[in-house]
């Protein structure tokens, strides 16, 4: 009896040594023009340099070692009321990638929604017939003719209420699209990112804060690569919000449990 007691002991010991209550997870987040984090509904971190130079940032948070984990991105490109930019007459192009170092990337799989889509009425608005691709901008923006401000205006929703928790509903959002690197560019990026292997730039910005080029990130660090990703308009859709749920953690408890009272039964037949 004594000699299964103590065995007892030990397995409990060492269910409990490979298990901790939380663990450290560190990623790097890029988003044009800014963006915040969030996991589990808390907000985590921001961009520390809005709009403009363009920037990526590095985050660390604790995770929870039971339970699901929800990732949520909330990619800002800079748009008013409108949906035209802060120079009032151009319509910019949002997008967002991130890696983090459990594995978790930015792909399809992710959810986004859009809070901020405009200018609704474009047509009118620039008074052209479609959106130049080729140049990734309005055709009025890039013959610098101004829009007739009266007629632009954007659709604005309220931000859904714990939309990066993880009972959070986004069945009706749509995946992510992912958009190629060649097409989406490196827009704005600080000073000194075309120094290949250059990881801070010479840039410094608000209150002493090294500006991260994402360009020069390798973006498959930890296994996964984080993709460019974004809604179906990069031009119309500004703000855009994105959450990615894993429950791995959950289901790596429950295998250490069957595993802990296998053992135990083994040991207490042979004993």
């Amino acid at each position: 009896l004594a000699e299964i007691m103590m065995l007892q002991s030990i397995l409990i010991l060492v269910l409990f040594a490979c298990q901790s209550e939380s663990k450290t997870v560190k990623g790097t987040i890029y988003a044009n023009n800014e963006a915040r984090f969030w996991v589990n509904g808390e907000l985590i971190a921001e961009d520390p340099v809005p709009i403009i130079p363009i920037n990526a940032f590095n985050v660390s948070f604790e995770i929870p070692d039971e339970g699901a984990v929800t990732f949520g991105i909330e990619g800002l490109d800079w748009a008013d009321h409108r949906g035209l930019e802060f120079d009032g007459r151009c319509v910019g192009s949002g997008v967002m990638r991130a890696i983090f170092d459990n594995g978790v990337a930015t792909n399809s799989s992710w959810k986004c929604w859009t809070y901020n889509y405009g200018p609704v009425n474009w047509r009118p608005c620039y008074a052209v017939p479609e959106i130049d691709s080729s140049l990734k901008v309005f055709p009025g923006c890039s013959m610098n003719s101004s829009p007739v401000l009266d007629d632009c205006f954007a659709r604005i929703l309220d931000i859904p209420e714990g939309w990066s928790t993880n009972d959070f509903d986004d069945s009706i959002w749509q995946n992510a699209v992912e958009w190629d690197e060649s097409y989406v560019g490196w827009l704005g990026p600080p000073a000194g990112c075309s120094v290949p292997g250059t990881y801070v730039s010479t840039d410094v910005g608000p209150d002493g804060v090294n500006m991260t080029c994402g360009q020069n990130i390798n973006w498959s660090a930890y296994g996964n690569e984080g993709k460019f990703i974004w809604r179906e308009d990069l031009q119309l859709d500004n703000h855009v919000l994105c959450r990615y749920t894993i429950s791995s953690a959950a289901t790596r408890t429950v295998f250490s449990s069957i595993i802990f009272f296998v053992l135990l039964t083994v040991f207490t037949i042979i004993l």
